[in-house]
């Protein structure tokens, strides 16, 4: 998805299961989110639909009707510059001994479904695995059981004014088996499929969406002042100047002669350094991900480019060792990195179970009991504390209380009554002597008051 800039990801045949919340969570850790539905069965493998997408869309999942058995399916929604735009993704596995049903009964049960999508606001877009052979439909002299299914089930998408764009083979062995099914086919540009890309008998189809997709307001702002950039002489020269001019004298309360320092040097930041606003796009960054792991990325992109470039078998090779290469360094330096991680920390278990949860579960919110109202909820909370201190008081018997007497320790005679004044080079070796920590209260850095 980094490789090819991908926003959403519809994948089928995810095996996602409701245990495997590391996955989900090593997919939230690199800045992704992903919703998922698999149906059970009696051997805890295949199938399974996921929808796979960047953490800035905003991306709406649909309850899902139990009544369609035919297939599985999940939908979502999203908003976009044109409108409401519903995503379908389906997987037909095709009939056998484990999935009685047949293309017959999956065209019909996907009628219905259809029926339903008309009713509902947006442009739909259907897409997934359904293994029929759509391409057998074009061949009008040969007539077979396959290409009549094909037909009909082009048919039914016809009834509903749905048109399938994919006109190339989507697996290895030939055959149009993923499909792109659209009300509005206008809205879908660049469709290609992605041969090699990979490890799988099914190649990967990537297209664009016309229109801007609502995100999340992923830019952060925030205002600096170069302060490394400031003319330090020119800086020294007007503030010589600012005190030369300002009546002051040694009499003044102390708050005015801050009033009288703030504003000088208040006035003097705005002039030599002004603030500057700035709008960054912040990044995911994992402690984990180090120097190698960067080295070796941008040799797998590299090596991507080459592949799209000249689309030679050496270069299809060569991408797909850099794929491996990266894969495995990189789950190498995460699982090495935790495990030091937990043996440093080994003493805290508070911190383990805090991280192993993160790494175990998608959920990280803290739960809270089964309630309607929030407000009731709070009060029951204080009451039971209330209930808790009472009870804890009442338990304390009086005998065992024994009274504290506090004793009034005598005050010293001494008295600071002398003071010497401060001469000017004694203060400024004492500032200059100081560590240069600073406050966001502070006109300047402290850095620079001791250069001044």
């Amino acid at each position: 998805m980094e490789e090819y800039d991908i926003g959403v990801c519809f994948i089928q045949e995810s095996w996602l299961r409701k245990c495997d919340g590391t996955i989900i969570s090593e997919i939230n850790e690199l800045g992704y989110r992903i919703l998922s539905y698999r149906k059970k069965r009696k051997i805890d493998l295949g199938g399974g639909v996921a929808v796979l997408f960047k953490k800035n869309i905003c991306i709406e999942k649909v309850a899902r009707d139990a009544k369609y058995t035919a297939f599985e399916h999940i939908e979502v929604v999203l908003h976009s510059s044109h409108g409401l735009i519903r995503f379908v993704n389906i997987y037909y596995p095709g009939y056998s001994r484990k999935h009685k049903f047949t293309v017959q009964q999956f065209t019909l049960q996907l009628g219905e479904y259809l029926d339903e999508l008309n009713d509902k606001p947006g442009t739909c877009i259907l897409l997934g695995d359904f293994n029929i052979h759509v391409e057998l439909a074009c061949n009008q002299n040969v007539e077979t059981p396959n290409s009549k299914l094909a037909c009909d089930f082009l048919n039914t998408l016809d009834l509903y004014n749905m048109t399938q764009i994919i006109d190339f083979p989507t697996h290895c062995n030939g055959g149009t088996l993923d499909l792109l099914i659209s009300s509005t086919p206008n809205l879908i540009t660049k469709v290609e499929c992605l041969d090699g890309v990979l490890s799988s008998d099914h190649y990967p189809i990537c297209f664009n969406v016309c229109g801007n997709i609502k995100c999340t307001d992923e830019k952060k702002q925030f205002s600096f002042r170069p302060w490394n950039r400031i003319n330090l002489e020119s800086f020294k020269y007007e503030l010589q100047m600012c005190l030369e001019n300002t009546e002051y004298t040694t009499n003044m309360h102390v708050n005015s002669l801050v009033d009288i320092y703030y504003s000088i040097l208040n006035d003097l930041a705005e002039k030599h350094c002004p603030v500057i606003n700035k709008e960054v796009r912040p990044r995911l960054k994992q402690k984990w991900f180090n120097h190698e792991l960067r080295r070796l990325k941008a040799e797998k992109r590299r090596a991507a480019r080459i592949w799209q470039k000249f689309k030679t078998p050496s270069s299809k090779v060569v991408f797909k060792n850099a794929i491996r290469n990266f894969n495995n360094v990189r789950d190498d330096t995460r699982r090495s990195y935790y495990k030091d991680d937990f043996a440093e920390n080994k003493k805290d278990s508070k911190y383990i179970h805090r991280k192993i949860k993160q790494l175990t579960s998608d959920n990280l919110e803290p739960c809270l009991p089964v309630h309607d109202d929030k407000s009731e909820l709070c009060n029951e909370f204080a009451s039971f504390f209330s209930d808790k201190v009472t009870k804890i008081r009442t338990s304390i018997s009086e005998e065992s209380t024994t009274p504290i007497t506090v004793t009034n320790s005598q005050g010293t005679s001494c008295s600071f009554t002398n003071f010497e004044m401060l001469a000017l080079d004694e203060l400024s070796k004492l500032v200059s002597e100081m560590n240069s920590k600073g406050c966001q209260l502070d006109p300047i850095p402290t850095w620079l008051v001791k250069s001044v």
